[in-house]
């Protein structure tokens, strides 16, 4: 009986060990580099239209219930476009170079609608922006895309080129 405790216990203690040590992930290995250079390129457009509709309905209805009437209204719109642009970084690590572009992450409900649409948006929540040639970086592969860290943050591009 004492040594069936023991195999439980053994067991219960194996089964949790093992789930501890399946559970930790390894650490992403960040590789140094350097930022070489960055480029912004015109990609299309972004356009949007807002418009209202006012009016009134005048209508009768018969003893055989066809329905004939009027309808009085105005609407009124605008649009505006403006040109979509799009950022590329190129990095260097070790003897590979690399050619970026952000991936924007949408937040709220109009942060979808910037991230389908506005490139400027895109460039501006980049890691990399407003950063000047020579600038050290850090990046990791995680999945299919790269992720660039800069002191404390980073963001997530996609490949468009290597060499």
């Amino acid at each position: 009986m004492n040594w069936r405790r023991i195999v439980l216990g053994s067991a219960l203690l194996a089964s949790s060990c093992g789930t501890t040590w399946a559970g930790k992930k390894p650490k992403p290995v960040y590789q140094d580099g350097v930022l070489k250079n960055f480029r912004t390129e015109q990609q299309g457009t972004v356009c949007s239209t807002d418009g209202n509709t006012n009016g009134t309905v005048r209508a009768t209805t018969d003893d055989y219930g066809s329905t004939r009437g009027t309808v009085d209204a105005t609407s009124t719109a605008s649009s505006s476009c403006a040109p979509r642009i799009v950022a590329f970084y190129t990095v260097v690590i070790g003897d590979h170079t690399f050619v970026l572009s952000p991936i924007p992450k949408p937040i709220g409900i109009f942060g979808a609608y910037k991230a389908a649409f506005s490139g400027s948006w895109e460039a501006k929540n980049s890691v990399l922006y407003g950063l000047l040639p020579g600038t050290p970086i850090q990046m990791v592969n995680k999945d299919s895309n790269v992720y660039i860290k800069v002191g404390k943050r980073e963001s997530e591009y996609t490949i468009v080129s290597m060499k």
